[in-house]
């Protein structure tokens, strides 16, 4: 995983318009479900820094899905169209019947995979007052301090995170 700096633009310049998120890799445009210039397609998906006080949300991916067994941030696709915090929140009420806000986001990655390329945008949040989330599409959640964390199997993405941003 390459992370990307958005003062130095070491990757790509990443531009906000219109709510709508857009990278520019050398002069060409790069809009989502594009093919990139190694014809991998490039996907746009968020990541949830969930937090309340020291802790942080993490899930346990089902054992039926890619990486399966392995701790992660909540969070997923963009939708074309949204934004990174409107898909944030919806990936949050579908995944965790959690209501959020104080959405901002903090970095991004590329990360490759062998069949298609990973725009990962991290955006910080808090859960709304009164909203408890529920693990409807993981194995469990929990919440954690960032010491709990390095005694849990993350996926690579989400462990590099956690060196970088903690």
């Amino acid at each position: 995983m390459v992370w990307m700096d958005f003062e130095k633009r070491r990757i790509a310049e990443t531009v906000f318009s219109g709510g709508k998120l857009d990278v520019v890799c050398g002069r060409r445009q790069l809009n989502h479900g594009e093919c990139a210039m190694d014809g991998k397609t490039v996907v746009d998906v968020v990541g949830a820094i969930v937090k309340d006080g020291d802790r942080y949300l993490v899930g346990q991916r089902a054992a039926n899905k890619s990486q399966g067994g392995l701790w992660e941030f909540m969070g997923g696709k963009i939708e074309p169209g949204e934004s990174p915090e409107e898909a944030l929140a919806r990936e949050c009420r579908e995944e965790l019947s959690l209501e959020i806000e104080n959405e901002r986001i903090i970095d991004s990655a590329v990360h490759e995979y062998p069949e298609r390329t990973i725009r990962l945008i991290l955006i910080s949040c808090t859960p709304k007052a009164g909203s408890v989330p529920v693990a409807l599409e993981h194995q469990q959640i929990r919440w954690v301090t960032r010491t709990e964390m390095d005694a849990l199997v993350f996926s690579p993405a989400d462990r590099e995170l956690i060196e970088k941003l903690f």
